[in-house]
């Protein structure tokens, strides 16, 4: 077996010790895996999300990202684990006053990349997501879809081991839905961990993957498939 991207061992975490959202997990996510974790409204998928970046501390039980216990990291070094990371929100979360390159430079800005660089990283990032022209526009500009491309664009441009998603196509019609998971497959053909928390089944069953359910206090591997090669580009096939 390769090395885990993520363990967890007996994991569980409760808001208030009355009702558990799950408890007991034992999950090994491998280097290039695509996973979707599923569950009704309410169940704990943005809770597990937050957990592997260590936005929460689990109740119980112990998360390990890329070999390394997050509850034994000091605050003051978990940036070398985050930055090792990407994530895609629901609501896009884009800055309204920054352009678009200003919106995906915002992390290389922070990590001190020379601005040439800056720029070019991101023009070829959004090229990769289908915006190649539209770097000088501003977010309120561009539709939903469009504004969700640049949020993903933002989310991979420091090349990333692990790509987080929380719902990303719930704001989103079902073909610009279809075209969200055809970029997340390219992603993860080029050898990044994908996870993908969602409740539309049918992306579930486009896609293929692993599938993990929030269930009953559980999180259980409840389905294995390839990944549909119609999602993905011939040169990867």
């Amino acid at each position: 077996m390769r090395a885990a991207v993520i363990q967890t061992f007996q994991l569980g975490h409760t808001y208030d010790r009355r009702r558990w959202l799950f408890r007991d997990v034992n999950l090994v996510i491998e280097p290039g895996d695509f996973v979707f974790l599923t569950g009704p409204s309410g169940a704990g998928k943005t809770t597990f999300l937050r957990l592997l970046l260590r936005e929460l501390y689990p109740t119980e039980g112990q998360v390990l990202v890329l070999g390394q216990n997050l509850r034994a990291i000091p605050d003051a070094r978990l940036y070398r684990i985050r930055r090792q990371m990407g994530f895609v929100f629901q609501d896009f979360r884009l800055i309204p006053t920054y352009t678009v390159l200003e919106n995906v430079t915002l992390l290389l800005r922070l990590m001190g990349v020379p601005p040439k660089e800056q720029r070019q990283r991101a023009i070829r990032t959004l090229q990769s997501v289908g915006l190649g022209g539209l770097w000088r526009s501003y977010p309120p500009a561009l539709s939903g879809g469009e504004q969700q491309r640049v949020a993903i664009a933002r989310a991979i441009i420091h090349n990333p081991k692990i790509l987080l998603a929380d719902e990303p196509t719930g704001n989103l019609d079902p073909e610009m839905s279809v075209e969200i998971m055809r970029i997340f497959a390219r992603i993860n053909a080029g050898g990044t961990t994908v996870i993908v928390a969602t409740h539309d089944d049918r992306l579930i069953r486009l896609v293929g993957g692993k599938l993990y359910a929030i269930e009953r206090e559980r999180v259980q591997l409840v389905d294995q498939r390839p990944i549909n090669p119609s999602l993905l580009p011939a040169e990867v096939l």
